[in-house]
């Protein structure tokens, strides 16, 4: 079957053009979809041939990003350091398969750095839809008790 007018590619296709979305204390789903996006790089898992773009400002060590698929996608999350210029993995998830969440849970984040991530469906795939949220708590200043080198917590010299 031929479609005589294919979908036009989501904004989000590319890094470039990435959604930001905001980290909040629960899950606050934003609706996504594959539907027209293209192949940006090699996958970490499966095959990106439909990967679609989001950034977050992490506002704590610990972020949890969720994507929940429709029933015939099987989400794939991968996580990248740096600029769309110059990225790096820095996690890549896929422990689900098609309609189930996928969870990644990110640590040794720094509170108040972007970072890159995209979604896909493992298998090759003409598109489809899913919900995407990140969450986790903000660090609130001065809340840490060893923030601060007056409140530095002091350790067993090791022998």
């Amino acid at each position: 079957m031929c479609l005589a007018n294919p979908p036009a590619a989501p904004a989000n296709d590319n890094c470039a053009g990435a959604i930001n979305l905001a980290v909040n204390a629960g899950c606050i789903n934003t609706v996504g979809t594959t539907f027209g996006a293209t192949q940006s790089s090699i996958g970490c898992a499966g095959t990106a041939n439909d990967d679609v773009w989001y950034n977050f400002t992490a506002t704590n060590y610990t972020q949890t990003i969720q994507v929940a698929g429709s029933a015939n996608f099987d989400a794939v999350i991968e996580l990248f350091d740096g600029t769309c210029a110059s990225l790096t993995t820095n996690a890549c998830m896929d422990n689900t398969f098609s309609g189930n969440t996928e969870t990644l849970t990110a640590s040794g984040l720094t509170p108040g750095v972007t970072y890159y991530f995209r979604v896909y469906d493992y298998y090759s795939s003409a598109g489809s839809t899913f919900s995407v949220c990140v969450s986790g708590t903000s660090i609130i200043a001065g809340s840490q008790p060893n923030d601060e080198p007056c409140n530095a917590i002091q350790l067993p010299a090791v022998t």
